[in-house]
């Protein structure tokens, strides 16, 4: 309810896109609902910032989708494995996200 009221306040001051993020925003159950309800609101672009390791569930992907996410943004927090896993806490994650 709190994140719809920003949103419903957002686009009432004319935003037209939203990006998602912080920590793992798909760590969130309620996530693809509030994608859903952000299109509804009439947000034209809605955007998910997230480090990719759970987009590699087809089922849990299709559940964006039919959310109306339009895009997903990548996030690398270093330029090698060891870094970047060291601050995500997840090993193996750098590999999931490069092709």
């Amino acid at each position: 309810n709190e994140i719809m009221h920003l949103v419903l306040l957002l686009k009432q001051s004319g935003v037209e896109a939203i990006e998602f993020t912080g920590a793992e925003p798909t760590n969130r159950p309620d996530l693809a609902r509030i994608v859903a309800a952000t299109h509804r609101a009439g947000v034209r672009h809605v955007s998910v910032a997230t480090n990719g390791v759970r987009l590699s569930d087809k089922k849990f992907l299709q559940k964006f989708k039919t959310a109306g996410v339009n895009e997903f943004r990548f996030l690398l927090l270093g330029h090698n494995a060891a870094i970047h896993e060291q601050l995500t806490h997840a090993p193996g994650s750098f590999k999931r996200i490069l092709p």
